[in-house]
């Protein structure tokens, strides 16, 4: 599943991305 350990890594990084940003 190549493409579900993706899309977690893609939403994690944005989380993270996110909190400090406010988005």
């Amino acid at each position: 599943m190549a493409v579900a350990h993706v899309i977690v890594g893609v939403v994690l990084f944005l989380t993270i991305i996110g909190i400090p940003f406010g988005l």
